[in-house]
């Protein structure tokens, strides 16, 4: 019985396993039938995914333009380089030392490091800052033919004009996804309006990945940044730049500032800075913007602020003589700057006081707070002036400096000749001012204007004038007081006199505070100026650190002042024959484009013509912008056969001026001048094209 069993037993399994079997089949038959049609009892199995996904939208950063339009920070497209390590895949690194050998010649990272990125126990990697790679680069990883390299499209932000107003316009930093976020000046504090919003892309996919058409498909579209202008002029920052290289290379200096300012509504044209660094390099070493974020002791500088609170409060005597050399005050005894502390003797015997700011006393200082106005009115004064706080000027942690206080009375006495306070030059601009706008300070700014991508004014800066410290009968005073401290037979600043505008002004000569004592033979030299004396135009802020007594703030101050003038058209003060070195251009539109060729070239200017009809639309430079002799100036006509140009020799400015010409999407990989381009010369283009350019030292 038990082996009948056993065998209906075993019989039993084999028709549970056909059974089991046939089912199988079936399933896999169905299964099979529905991953093909996608369908059951006719309805479409796609339309039930419910795998959501999102695809994020970059929105583009806004641009920098200076006051004129020119491009001053734009987006360009670059690369980021990753590695496929899964050797499961047909395309991966199948030799990590040759890889890592063959990219250590073209990214700026060294083998060593870019193996440690090979080895890592990842499917695939990313090389960091070593990978974030330009166009030219990733031509050269491509003709490698290295396996494994995949390349991803990103946007970088380029500054056209390279070591040009760096710490004014500022860094942006990028994070892991690729968001750009400004560190340092515009670019840090106008965050908020460069920045923009991304938008999505929602859907779900069918199994082919492709989108499927649900409700639930849905895009927001992306908000670009605004775009900000800037009050900077590209020509008057040009001038500042060359006067500070000079400088800085013909006199070894440490530290240069230049600051130039519409003396009438505060508006910065250019300021700059030595040492600088080139943002798309980002060779940066000091990070701050010594025009506004480095406060120190001005020296004499300060001393017109203390003739004009005694003019202002009717206490002051400009012929009261007085005896220069030294003075006993409060304990100490104060010099005079050409004191012979071996010969004990110095000064210039009795003088007036009006012939004391001339020679730049001190002795004449203390006199005026010694017996004419009191130490606690003149404290108030400087408050007043803007000394002591912020000018709010659209810049990023600006400083304010620091007075003495009211229980320091000899330092309040000292700080009339600019030691025992500190303060900034962008300061020295605002109270300068007052003398110039009839005893009303300006405040400076350099954000002209906002607009949206599709122009739209956001928000206009209108200029402010905030506090009048003095009256206009002071400030009259004040300057015709000043055109003496330069002009003036006696006076110790003729070097700063001009041949074709008459200058007022006023020197400083400061001693360097480190670690609780003066540093021997080196100093903050400073001269802050106006002209044209009759009808002021601009104010122009000079300051060197120095070792010696040899300072380059003349030769700054005069350059910067003298282009200045000359390219804002000021020719009427002192009717003295002016050599221009470049041309102001007209409005040329509608005009016959060959005539104004005939015209320009006439002048020097090297003109290029776009287009094949005979009047000007448009035009690269505009109404009252300026060109050098040699410059390029691009018209465009009305015709719409746009035959690119070639740029070989070109420099990336004016690159960005054609493409902003024509709203060309202009990409540029390398520095120096170009020796390549994507569209070739004579080739039909049209406006919204992509135009990459090569570029190169070398000019290869």
């Amino acid at each position: 019985m038990g082996e009948d069993f056993n065998r209906s037993t075993k019989q039993m399994i084999k028709v549970m396993m056909v059974i089991y079997g046939i089912i199988a089949l079936a399933l896999i038959i169905r299964f099979s039938y529905i991953a093909t049609v996608h369908s059951i009892t006719g309805h479409d199995l796609l339309t039930y995914s419910d795998h959501l996904e999102e695809e994020v939208l970059k929105a583009d950063r806004g641009k920098i333009f200076d006051r004129n339009g020119s491009m001053l920070a734009i987006n360009v497209e670059a690369y980021t380089l990753q590695a496929i390590l899964d050797t499961s895949k047909d395309h991966y690194v199948k030799d990590k030392e040759l890889t890592a050998k063959t990219l250590s010649g073209i990214l700026a990272c060294d083998e060593e490091e870019l193996r440690k990125y090979l080895n890592k126990p990842y499917l695939q990697v990313e090389f960091a800052k070593c990978g974030r790679i330009n166009l030219l680069q990733k031509l050269q990883i491509e003709e490698t033919s290295l396996p494994g390299m995949i390349f991803t499209k990103r946007k970088e932000r380029f500054y056209p004009n390279d070591r040009f107003a760096s710490h004014t316009l500022g860094l942006v930093s990028i994070d892991e996804l690729d968001e750009m976020s400004g560190i340092l000046g515009i670019e840090q504090s106008m965050n908020d309006e460069l920045d923009g919003v991304n938008g999505y892309k929602r859907f779900k996919r069918d199994s082919k990945g492709r989108p499927l058409p649900t409700d639930e498909y849905k895009i927001k579209e992306p908000i670009d940044g605004n775009n900000v202008y800037l009050t900077l002029d590209s020509t008057m920052q040009l001038f500042v730049e060359e006067a500070l290289t000079k400088a800085y290379e013909d006199y070894g200096s440490k530290e240069l500032i230049a600051v130039v300012a519409d003396a009438k509504s505060g508006a910065i044209y250019a300021i700059g800075n030595r040492p600088t660094f080139n943002p798309n390099q980002r060779d940066i070493k000091g990070f701050y913007n010594n025009a506004f974020q480095l406060p120190y002791e001005p020296g004499s500088i300060m001393k017109p602020y203390v003739y004009a609170a005694a003019m202002e409060e009717g206490v002051y005597q400009g012929d009261h003589v007085y005896h220069t050399g030294r003075i006993n005050v409060y304990g100490h005894t104060i010099h005079d700057w050409n004191w012979d502390k071996e010969a004990n003797t110095g000064g210039w015997g009795p003088i007036t006081l009006d012939v004391g700011l001339m020679k730049s006393s001190n002795v004449g200082i203390a006199t005026i707070l010694e017996d004419y106005l009191d130490l606690d009115i003149y404290l108030e004064y400087m408050k007043a002036f803007g000394f002591g706080r912020s000018t709010n000027m659209n810049l990023p942690n600006e400083k304010s400096g620091i007075l003495p206080g009211v229980d320091q009375p000899f330092s309040i006495l000292t700080s009339g000749f600019g030691q025992g306070m500190t303060s900034t030059p962008i300061q020295h601009i605002k109270a300068f001012s007052s003398f110039i706008n009839d005893g009303n300070m300006v405040t400076p700014y350099i954000v002209s204007h906002v607009m949206t991508t599709k122009g739209n004014l956001v928000r206009q800066h209108e200029p402010t004038y905030t506090e009048s410290p003095i009256s206009k009968e002071t400030a009259n005073k004040m300057l015709d007081l000043l055109v003496e401290v330069v002009n003036n037979e006696e006076a110790v600043a003729g070097k700063y006199r001009l041949d074709s505008f008459t200058v007022a002004g006023k020197t400083g000569t400061a001693q360097i505070a480190e670690e609780g004592r003066y540093l021997e033979d080196e100093y903050y030299y400073s001269f802050i100026g106006t002209a044209p004396s009759n009808n002021p135009r601009l104010i122009v802020y000079v300051s060197a650190r120095q070792v010696g007594e040899n300072s380059p703030t003349s030769d700054m101050f005069k350059d910067i002042m003298e282009k200045s003038l000359i390219y804002l058209g000021d020719f009427e003060q002192n009717n003295v024959p002016i050599e221009v070195k470049g041309i102001t251009i007209d409005d040329y539109t509608d005009h016959n484009v060959l005539l104004v060729e005939q015209e320009l070239t006439s002048l020097g200017i090297d003109v290029l013509i776009l287009g094949n009809g005979n009047r000007v639309v448009n035009q690269s430079i505009k109404k009252n912008g300026h060109v050098s002799i040699g410059g390029k100036l691009i018209l465009l006509t009305e015709g719409n056969d746009y035959r690119m140009l070639d740029l070989t020799g070109w420099a990336l400015r004016d690159v960005v001026s054609l493409a902003n010409l024509l709203e060309l999407d202009v990409n540029y990989t390398g520095h120096g001048i170009v020796y390549r381009q994507s569209i070739y010369p004579d080739t039909v283009f049209k406006e919204g094209d992509s135009l990459t350019v090569y570029l190169n030292d070398n000019n290869r």
